[in-house]
């Protein structure tokens, strides 16, 4: 296991807020925290904001309301922890383990936890789903009730069990995961795999 630290909370100096742009986002910098404003400042190192997004009020930098940076923090502060706790759950995999991945309706989709290879990272569908060593899982059987509609040649996850895809979807979207109420009454971890149309 690493060495994760929970994300720190709350509105700080050095905190990252990002506004809504267009089809992205503009990330600023908390420079200040004052008894009415904090002052912000554009993050230029934000990569993921690729078009350079500028939020249309604070431009390269300005100030906001208080009372709003600190929603904004405590909106940020629930999405970090749910990250954290995906990091923390994907940590404690080991290569070999399966797990079932669910995809609604007592659809699962047994997955063997692997150690992404870049080659690997590069059949990955989207950019920056994983790197090199970090645990991703691949796709290996399909199990539970899936409606015969669903099971045919063309459908997506017939295709990824064929093809042994490789995703790391959220951890809450897992079987063994935690979670937090009642389990469905379908536990997929028994079942036998479905055979796949040819």
């Amino acid at each position: 296991m690493t060495n994760l630290q929970p994300p720190q909370k709350g509105l700080y100096v050095g905190r990252r807020l990002s506004f809504p742009v267009a089809d992205g986002h503009a990330t600023y910098v908390v420079k200040s925290v004052g008894k009415r404003t904090v002052r912000l400042q554009f993050d230029k190192s934000d990569e993921s904001n690729l078009d350079g997004y500028r939020y249309m009020t604070l431009g390269e930098g300005g100030s906001i309301k208080l009372e709003l940076a600190e929603q904004m923090a405590a909106h940020d502060d629930v999405w970090a922890e749910l990250g954290y706790e995906h990091e923390v759950f994907y940590d404690g995999l080991k290569p070999g383990d399966i797990v079932h991945y669910d995809n609604g309706f007592e659809d699962y989709v047994r997955c063997e936890v692997v150690l992404a290879t870049p080659e690997i990272v590069k059949a990955m569908s989207r950019v920056g789903d994983a790197h090199a060593g970090d645990k991703v899982l691949k796709a290996v059987a399909l199990v539970g009730d899936w409606k015969e509609w669903k099971l045919q040649p063309n459908e997506p996850w017939v295709k990824w069990v064929k093809e042994g895809h490789y995703f790391t979807p959220n951890a809450w979207n897992l079987y063994e995961y935690p979670v937090r109420g009642e389990r469905k009454k379908l536990d997929p971890r028994n079942l036998q795999p479905l055979q796949l149309p040819q």
